[in-house]
């Protein structure tokens, strides 16, 4: 059973393929051409198919839309407030969607580098948030934002809340009943004794 993971980007900006293949050349062009690719096919060291990455560009392809309309939706009961009001307008800036769909079965540990390196060098290169089904979105520093975090996570990961200026502050968020429904109203951690001395 396939998943997906977008790359949604402000940038118009097409990376070439040849640059992709640069990173990993377990590539197969699938759609389009090597300057204005649309589709990608993503193999293992075990030549086993990880994913297919498609590039859609809003204005253009009605996938787009069609993906921005779904997201958007998505939305509606996500929390905290403030970040999914941050992530409504974020989404109305986006000119282009890259959309991995994964397939986890394939997926074995030497694949998961692979699909990072293709997704990080995508980012750097032209900036964006990430959304990730069953998970939510992260913002442009990686850090994640909004919960649609799928039942039973555990462990902690990089998280960040809007403060009162509208700026990410970024913590580490435990995945613990508490730690989550203050990540969901949208409160900052209490700062430990180190941080109130540091940040005076």
């Amino acid at each position: 059973m396939s998943y997906c993971v977008r790359l949604l980007t402000p940038s118009e900006r097409i990376v070439p393929y040849r640059e992709i293949l640069e990173q990993v050349d377990s590539l197969k062009l699938v759609a389009g051409s090597v300057e204005a690719w649309e589709k990608l096919e993503i193999y293992g060291p075990d030549d086993k198919l990880l994913s297919i990455l498609e590039r859609y560009s809003v204005g253009s392809d009605v996938r787009a839309g069609i993906e921005l309309s779904k997201l958007q939706e998505s939305l509606q009961k996500s929390e905290p407030v403030n970040a999914r009001e941050w992530v409504k307008k974020y989404l109305s800036k986006v000119k282009t969607v890259y959309s991995f769909q994964l397939y986890p079965e394939n997926i074995t540990r030497d694949g998961w580098p692979i699909l990072g390196r293709i997704q990080n060098f995508l980012k750097d290169s032209l900036t964006g948030i990430i959304q990730a089904d069953n998970e939510g979105y992260y913002n442009e520093s990686g850090e994640y934002i909004l919960w649609q975090m799928y039942p039973g996570a555990a462990g902690s990961i990089p998280a960040a809340t809007l403060d009162e200026n509208e700026n990410w502050v970024a913590y580490q968020l435990k995945l613990d009943e508490k730690s989550i429904e203050r990540f969901k109203q949208g409160i900052l951690p209490r700062k430990g004794f180190l941080d109130r001395i540091f940040s005076k």
